[in-house]
């Protein structure tokens, strides 16, 4: 399987956890090369738009554009991620969701439509 550059997006919370660096080790020995928000030094918003106009468009869509699969976990409603999936969807990225458990980690290819249910499922952000 030839080697891909995959952007790991989760929320800013799962930084330095357990779990987001085995994701990104997963991910790394399954694709090759991982692009991971939390070595970005992304500065603190206040607010969507704050994030939109400057975190996004500045410094996670060039990142975003370098991948050729954007990988979720967990599906979790915040606007940052949301906003992601959208950017990747519309440059045509492979988009999967992350499901992790201490014993196995899986992926499964996702819609932005499926995406949405899940997070009204999880409630607003």
């Amino acid at each position: 399987m030839p080697k891909e550059t995959v952007y790991f997006s989760y929320p800013a919370k799962y930084y330095h956890t357990r779990e987001s660096v085995e994701i990104a080790k997963w991910l790394e020995e399954v694709y090759g090369s991982v692009i991971d928000p939390e070595d970005l030094n992304i500065p603190k918003f206040k607010s969507c738009k704050q994030c939109l106009t400057n975190i996004l468009k500045w410094v996670l869509f060039p990142k975003i554009e370098e991948c050729t699969l954007f990988a979720l976990w967990p599906a979790s409603p915040t606007c940052q991620l949301s906003c992601e999936l959208h950017y990747a969807w519309t440059l045509g990225k492979r988009l999967v969701l992350i499901t992790y458990n201490p014993q196995e980690i899986e992926e499964e290819d996702i819609t932005p439509q499926e995406y949405h249910t899940m997070e009204l499922m999880l409630g607003e952000y």
